[in-house]
């Protein structure tokens, strides 16, 4: 039901009335957050997955928030989204057919010009193979600094800077993030991704990637567009906690 109603929906507000009106309540009367596969109520989110695709889910606010775009987000206070949604990434093996290893998981944010929905979520799901690759080879160039990286990804032009794990599950990310933009906050063209580089050890690092709808043309700010509609081909080390 869920996915009849979000695929090719003209409701941009539809999202936040089935997590709110919908798998709280039955998340508080039943135990079951159906159509979402889960409810935190604090710090308030709900997990869903992504209409007609088996391993992508999103994190959806319970808290009204449209997106990037909302000077809310940038203020203190601000739960760290996309930290909290990396901590969900066990949905990803939890759905497949094998373990997925945390290297092959990105995070994806989208731009107003690139979603559906005027209610902040976070994309979790695979990066595209050929992307995970030409972000490997570009990742010793890239340091805790903005640079623009020299190639476009899936139709966009892109910034990166590299994110340690502990920068990522920050409680004040958002806040960090704004006291060193890639652009001028709030931007209604922004769109954010995060990607996860290969580890041989507990310090896992990632890239942060800021891309700007209309970079180049049929540029519309998706960052989901980074995203696989699986994972299949993931080996080694499952996802943890």
């Amino acid at each position: 039901m869920l996915g009849l109603a979000l695929t090719g929906c003209s409701n941009r507000e539809l999202l936040r009335q089935v997590t709110t009106g919908l798998c709280v309540p039955n998340a508080r009367l039943t135990g079951l957050a159906a159509p979402c596969r889960q409810v935190v109520e604090d710090p308030g989110f709900a997990m869903l997955r992504a209409p007609g695709e088996r391993q992508h889910f999103i994190l959806v606010p319970l808290r009204p928030l449209r997106g990037l775009e909302s000077p809310a987000l940038w203020r203190p206070g601000q739960p760290n989204w996309f930290g909290l949604a990396w901590r969900q990434r066990w949905y990803l093996s939890a759905w497949g057919q094998a373990p997925v290893a945390d290297e092959r998981i990105a995070l994806a944010l989208n731009a107003p010009s690139g979603r559906s929905q005027d209610q902040l979520h976070v994309h979790l799901a695979c990066l595209r193979p050929e992307l995970r690759q030409q972000l490997w080879q570009l990742a010793p160039s890239i340091d805790e600094y903005w640079r623009a990286l020299p190639v476009a990804l899936a139709g966009s032009r892109y910034q990166a800077r590299r994110l340690s794990e502990t920068q990522l599950r920050a409680p004040d990310f958002f806040q960090a993030l704004a006291s060193q933009p890639p652009y001028p906050l709030p931007d209604p063209r922004l769109s954010l991704a995060v990607v996860a580089l290969p580890s041989q050890d507990a310090g896992r690092q990632f890239l942060l990637l800021a891309g700007r709808a209309g970079s180049q043309p049929g540029d519309f700010g998706s960052a989901e567009r980074l995203l696989a509609a699986d994972c299949q081909g993931t080996t080694t080390a499952p996802a943890t906690q």
